[in-house]
């Protein structure tokens, strides 16, 4: 079974469309996919991943146009 996974960016909670193995990857690389929120502004947007319960590094970002 697999940890719950949360995400946020720009502090929003996002939509997890799917988190799990990445395909055709070398074990132990995950994928997440999510919905970046409708209403968020442009730019380089924080973004803070937690897998059952351990977070991300500070200073990850995504990109918004």
């Amino acid at each position: 079974m697999l940890s719950p996974v949360t995400v946020s960016i720009g502090g929003q909670p996002v939509f997890v469309a799917f988190y799990g193995e990445a395909p055709d990857m070398v074990s132990g690389v995950m994928q997440i996919n999510v919905q970046i929120p409708a209403n968020a502004p442009s730019g380089n947007l924080p973004v803070s991943v937690s897998v059952g319960g351990s977070g991300t590094q500070s200073g990850v970002t995504v990109s918004v146009e």
